[in-house]
C-alpha cells in the first residue's frame, strides 16, 4: 500500500458527512506523577494496527522519561514514531489507568465518533496516507506524527448508527477469522505432531489387505 501518495477523499456517500476530525476529536492529557516506589504499567502501539498492549511495569524511579501520561478504556491510542507503520489502536479495559510518555498521542471523541469505528477506518488507505503526511522527518523510521497536522484532513464519516452498525459487522468478522485461525493452528500442530510419530516409527500406517499377502 502506498502512503507517500498525497491522499485524496473519495466522494462522500448519500448520508455522510465530510468533516475534518477534529471537529470531532481531541487530544487529552492526563499528567501522571511518577512517585519513585509506585508501580506503573506501560503499554505500546504494535505496528500494522496490532492492538494496545502491555509493555512492562516499572517503579517510578525506574521510568527513563518522566513525562508519562494515564490513559483510559476506550482512548484512542497513536504512536508517534510509529504511526507511518501503522501503530494505533483502542486502549482495552485491562490496561485503563496504564502510562504512556508524550510520544504517543491519547485521542477522545466528542460522542460523535465512535472510536472503535476510527479503529478500523485506520485500515484504509486515505487514514494512512493522512497519517504519513502529517509526520515530519528525512527518514521513514524516524518521522514525527503531528497531530494538530492531521485532526485539520477531512474525512468521509457515517452517522453514529451507522458507525455502530459497522463496528458490530466488523467484530463479527474479526471473531470469525481469529477462531477459523485458532482451528487452523491446532490443525497444524496435529499435523506435526502425526509426522513425528509416522516418519519415527512410533506410529505405524495400516496397509491394505492386498499389499501385506506376499
Amino acid at each position: 500500500m502506498r502512503t507517500t501518495r498525497i491522499p485524496r477523499l473519495p466522494a462522500t456517500p448519500a448520508g455522510w458527512r465530510r468533516v475534518s476530525l477534529g471537529r470531532h476529536l481531541t487530544e487529552v492529557r492526563r499528567p501522571a506523577p511518577l512517585v519513585a516506589d509506585d508501580i506503573y504499567r506501560l503499554v505500546t502501539v504494535k505496528r500494522s494496527r496490532g492492538g494496545v498492549e502491555l509493555r512492562e511495569s516499572l517503579k517510578g524511579q525506574e521510568i527513563k522519561t518522566p513525562t508519562q501520561f494515564y490513559v483510559r478504556t476506550g482512548d484512542f491510542l497513536v504512536s508517534k514514531r510509529q504511526i507511518v507503520h501503522g501503530a494505533c489502536g483502542v486502549v482495552p479495559a485491562e490496561l485503563d489507568g496504564a502510562a504512556v510518555s508524550n510520544e504517543y498521542a491519547v485521542l477522545n471523541s466528542d460522542g460523535q465518533i465512535d472510536l472503535r469505528f476510527l479503529r478500523y477506518l485506520s485500515e484504509s488507505r486515505y487514514f494512512q496516507q493522512t497519517c504519513f503526511h502529517s509526520s515530519i522527518g528525512v527518514h521513514v523510521e524516524k518521522m514525527i506524527f503531528k497531530t494538530e497536522r492531521w485532526l485539520k484532513w477531512p474525512f468521509n464519516i457515517p452517522p453514529l448508527p451507522v458507525q455502530l452498525r459497522i463496528v458490530e459487522v466488523l467484530d463479527t468478522a474479526r471473531r470469525e477469522v481469529e477462531l477459523i485461525a485458532a482451528q487452523i493452528e491446532r490443525l497444524k500442530q496435529e499435523k506435526a505432531a502425526l509426522m513425528a510419530d509416522l516418519l519415527t516409527g512410533k506410529r505405524r500406517v495400516r496397509l491394505p489387505a492386498a499389499e501385506t499377502t506376499p
